[in-house]
């Protein structure tokens, strides 16, 4: 199911998206978080609002969000070998794990770290 925030049309099932992602040929950009996690707001309130990086991740990408804690993920945040949250990891259509990041990334970072995934921007 998407829930959109900040205008972006996030999946919470990596099921979902990696469907989505093989119909499509999308990358899935995976956002990694949990609540408490000051980095996590930041990258919502700044990153995530960015007209740019929404834009992005709604027509470039499967957009997916999940919480670290959450047991209906633990073998997503395990192949991600998580140590941290905020991470950010770009997935291809057939599931390999191309990118991941941990920790904050401001706009400007963030589309220089997915657009090696993605393609060049407009």
């Amino acid at each position: 199911m998407a829930a959109v925030t900040n205008g972006i049309a996030w999946n919470d099932s990596y099921g979902t998206a990696l469907h989505q992602s093989a119909q499509s040929g999308k990358p899935i950009l995976v956002s990694v978080s949990s609540r408490g996690c000051g980095w996590c707001r930041q990258l919502e309130r700044t990153t995530f609002r960015d007209p740019r990086v929404v834009e992005l991740l709604n027509t470039q990408t499967v957009p997916l969000k999940i919480d670290a804690n959450d047991p209906a993920h633990e073998s997503l945040v395990e192949a991600l070998g998580l140590q941290a949250v905020p991470t950010l990891a770009a997935i291809t259509p057939d599931g390999r794990i191309v990118a991941n990041q941990a920790g904050y990334l401001d706009a400007r970072k963030f589309l220089h770290w997915i657009r090696p995934v993605v393609g060049p921007t407009r």
